[in-house]
């Protein structure tokens, strides 16, 4: 890592040349403790392959269809993708977050469907919780 640090400050000190020179200089000055990550911690990947597959599909998708015909539809095939992306990388179902985002929407939960989820699902459960407890003398009486 020193001998990255020393090569860098040796590039960093050279006068840019052109337009373009300048601004990238500011910006790996301004990033300078991340550009080496992946040398020193080896859970950091060195190339940005993982992004490039997650844009694939969209790419030919593209390719082959010319496009969208209208702004909804590139923004909900954005989104979905989004939401079967995170699936696979969390190792949910793409079913199961589809249903989610469905239910609970992008800006949040839905409070009457937590209600009702609270009110149809918690409940019993807690009670039933409660009363197992009981029975294996894990749970004081209430006062």
């Amino acid at each position: 890592r020193a001998d990255l640090d020393r090569r860098l400050d040796r590039i960093m000190t050279a006068v840019p040349r052109g337009h373009d020179g300048e601004p990238l200089r500011r910006r790996i000055g301004g990033d300078r403790a991340h550009p080496f990550g992946f040398v020193t911690d080896r859970d950091v990947p060195a190339t940005n392959n993982t992004s490039e597959r997650h844009l694939r599909p969209s790419v030919i998708f593209r390719k082959v269809t010319n496009g969208f015909r209208a702004e909804w539809g590139a923004e909900t095939d954005a989104a979905f993708r989004s939401v079967v992306s995170t699936a696979k990388l969390t190792g949910n179902t793409v079913l199961h977050a589809v249903r989610n985002r469905i239910v609970h929407g992008y800006s949040g939960i839905d409070d009457s469907i937590l209600f009702v989820t609270i009110e149809q699902d918690v409940k019993p459960l807690l009670s039933r919780l409660e009363a197992l407890a009981r029975k294996h003398n894990c749970l004081p009486e209430r006062p």
